[in-house]
């Protein structure tokens, strides 16, 4: 199986390293990589992977026609991929047998998390794995209602978002910005990207939304405050969250303690976990759940990724390759 990461930003470099990293889990056989603006001063950044053992393509040397007969899988992982995407733009890949979008490409393809709705992408050409906030958001609601949601009455989030990635300045605010109301319903648009991830199993999810930005560049944040139709202790909203595979939990209050964690020990320097939960923060109100919860946005919706990836390419053993990956990229505790 030979892939394809086009797009070399935070999402596509963790992706292609990692793909490098576990080829033979994955069945892959070489990796390209396409960069279509190579800069002089990112030359580095592809000779690094060069080094690794990816194939560099660049806009300057390769046009798409020319490797689409080699790839048999794209990752697509440039910004706004669903508007640079013309009816026609993988039409020479003619041995292609799945591509996945990440993030805000809600109009790319049937929208996929881990966890909640993976087998969907089985044998599908065209995928949309949710954004990061979206893994964090739906984890927590699945951690504090053990995957039942039909025990949840009612949950609302405020999405606390960095404002820029740690590598760039280009979106950088010098204050907090609230980001306005879509509708009465949904609030922002998180809510309704997570209701249509459930709205693909026929879930109808009871969430609203609110969204601020601030000047910060390492790790998004939430508050969450979900209520359940039963009553529950304490006792039993901990044990729930440390039975979520997909959520870590931490006692740190501070994101740059947890992002220094992720960058010293974690694979990449990424955290998988979908959701770090703060668990002092936590407080049960009767049958209501408040907390805060950090979002690791690099790498939280990583698995999903690669799950899709193994579903789409009908891998034949890709329970047992992904319940590999998640032993060797999730941590319990931070």
């Amino acid at each position: 199986m030979n892939i394809l990461v086009n797009g070399l930003g935070n999402i596509g470099t963790t992706l292609a390293n990692l793909c490098l990293d576990f080829k033979d889990d994955l069945s892959i056989d070489n990796v390209y990589v396409y960069k279509n603006v190579p800069e002089t001063w990112l030359d580095e950044d592809l000779e690094f992977l060069r080094e690794k053992g990816a194939i560099i393509c660049t806009s300057n040397k390769y046009s798409f026609t020319e490797i689409a007969k080699h790839i048999h899988y794209i990752f697509e992982c440039r910004d706004h991929a669903v508007v640079q995407t013309t009816p026609n733009c993988y039409q020479a890949f003619t041995n292609l047998k799945g591509i996945v979008a990440q993030g805000s490409e809600s109009d790319f393809g049937t929208p996929i998390m881990i966890g909640v709705n993976s087998e969907l992408a089985h044998c599908q050409l065209r995928t949309h794995v949710v954004s990061c906030n979206s893994h964090g958001i739906t984890s927590v609601m699945q951690a504090c209602t053990g995957s039942q949601l039909d025990n949840l009455t009612d949950a609302d989030v405020v999405v606390v978002r960095r404002s820029e990635d740690l590598s760039s300045s280009k979106k950088l605010v010098g204050s907090n910005v609230v980001i306005r109301h879509c509708d009465s319903e949904h609030g922002t648009h998180h809510a309704t990207d997570v209701r249509a991830l459930f709205q693909t199993l026929h879930i109808q999810c009871p969430l609203s939304t609110s969204d601020i930005n601030t000047p910060s560049q390492l790790m998004h944040a939430i508050r969450f405050n979900i209520e359940l139709k039963h009553p529950v202790t304490m006792n039993d909203i901990q044990t729930l969250i440390e039975h979520n595979p997909f959520c870590a939990t931490t006692e740190k209050f501070d994101s740059n303690k947890l992002f220094e964690l992720g960058r010293r020990y974690g694979v990449q320097g990424r955290i998988y976990s979908h959701a770090v939960i703060c668990t002092t923060s936590l407080m049960l109100q009767g049958n209501r759940i408040k907390g805060w919860a950090f979002i690791p946005q690099e790498g939280n919706s990583i698995l999903s990724t690669l799950e899709s990836y193994l579903q789409q390419t009908d891998h034949p053993d890709r329970q047992n390759v992904i319940e590999s990956l998640k032993a060797k990229l999730l941590k319990a505790r931070w």
